[in-house]
């Protein structure tokens, strides 16, 4: 596919609601993919660097996770 086909926003609004959130957070996805056809998926990886997360984020749930302690 020629990448003047790809329309970034109609990608990521097609994007299943969990890596979007990763995404959010301030996740990249590594080079390449598997096909996992015993599940009918296709297998990334997600790398979520605690560092990365955005500050918005640490502010919303608690940096030391308080906001959602039992």
């Amino acid at each position: 596919m020629a990448n003047e086909a790809i329309d970034p926003k109609a990608e990521l609004h097609d994007l299943p609601p969990l890596i979007k959130g990763y995404l959010r957070l301030g996740a990249y996805i590594g080079d390449g993919a598997a096909m996992d056809h015993q599940f009918g998926t296709t297998d990334v990886l997600i790398v979520l660097p605690v560092s990365a997360i955005h500050s918005r984020y640490v502010e919303h749930f608690g940096g030391d996770a308080s906001r959602h302690a039992a």
